[in-house]
């Protein structure tokens, strides 16, 4: 067991269509960190991976830690309905795992996040409360610089139950949505028709 983060998202049109309008935002956090940063293996003077699938409808982005700091690749593959996780034991790519996971969470509609981070008694009605490790870091980031707010709420599908940490919570988003243009292209995504 490690601490471990968890996504889910439909895998149709839509969701590529919206995966694509966020990956300026996710293109700009991955080369502010890239110096923690490597391919899906974790191999030293290597970087995060953009590119197609087989099926060149496909996008697939992956990136780990470096060497002793890599946990578990972290990938995002369209190929069908998936369930995915990423366990990165708190290493320090971490945190570069939180803000993407929060760019797909506002662009993806009906993308959801569920993590060991967001276990316990944080809530009260109104007010938005700290997270674990590194998912207040994230938030605060996402808001201050792409003008992006999100919200702790409790999991209407994870109620507390005997045996149980506490009270398991999700993320939503506020309703305003902001463009962002980047400055540069770190991945390529003019060269790729992104």
């Amino acid at each position: 067991m490690g601490y471990t983060h968890y996504w889910d998202m439909k895998q149709d049109e839509e969701t590529m269509e919206a995966f694509k309008d966020a990956m300026p935002v996710i293109a700009t956090i991955l080369d502010e960190h890239a110096d923690i940063l490597a391919n899906a293996n974790g191999t030293e003077c290597t970087k995060p991976e953009f590119s197609y699938g087989e099926d060149e409808a496909l996008p697939i982005l992956s990136f780990n830690g470096i060497k002793e700091n890599m946990g578990e690749d972290f990938t995002i593959l369209f190929s069908r309905n998936m369930f995915k996780f990423c366990k990165t034991n708190r290493m320090p790519y971490d945190l570069v795992v939180c803000k993407v996971l929060l760019a797909c969470l506002w662009y993806i509609p009906g993308f959801k996040i569920r993590s060991d981070g967001f276990l316990g008694d944080l809530y009260r009605e109104g007010e938005r409360m700290s997270l674990d490790e590194n998912w207040d870091e994230a938030i605060e980031y996402m808001e201050r610089t792409f003008g992006m707010e999100f919200w702790v709420v409790p999991d209407p599908d994870y109620p507390p139950g005997p045996g149980c940490r506490g009270q398991s919570y999700i993320l939503i988003v506020s309703e305003r949505k902001p463009e962002f243009e980047m400055e540069e292209d770190p991945l390529g995504l003019e060269e790729m028709g992104l």
